[in-house]
């Protein structure tokens, strides 16, 4: 159980760049004195490499370009498939470990 399924809500999708400049301001703002690295967000591609939203099963059709490198760590063999929005990026796009222990971001259906 994820810490968003706890509360009834689902890892945010970042469907509009309307919703991605909402979220990376209000996470530059608010939250970037947090103790994490970043905040997690309901990409994945999890699924054949192909990168989709966890909430809705949908791919996703806003994409930030150069956010997705799926490096693989060289000790371990994993291979980095949950989106972020990473503090070394200014808290923009990046892929990153899906056991990462970092913060979600949340979203609710009213």
């Amino acid at each position: 159980m994820t810490n968003c399924q706890r509360i009834n809500a689902s890892l945010v999708s970042i469907e509009t760049a309307k919703e991605n400049t909402f979220l990376t301001t209000f996470v530059r703002t608010y939250l970037a004195n947090s103790p994490t690295s970043g905040w997690f967000t309901g990409g994945n591609d999890l699924d054949n490499g192909v990168w989709k939203w966890v909430a809705t099963g949908k791919p996703l059709t806003f994409r930030v370009p150069g956010a997705f490198d799926n490096s693989r760590d060289p000790a371990t063999g994993k291979t980095q498939d949950c989106l972020n929005l990473r503090k070394v990026r200014g808290f923009g796009w990046d892929d990153n470990y899906c056991d990462a222990q970092i913060y979600s971001i949340c979203e609710k259906m009213m």
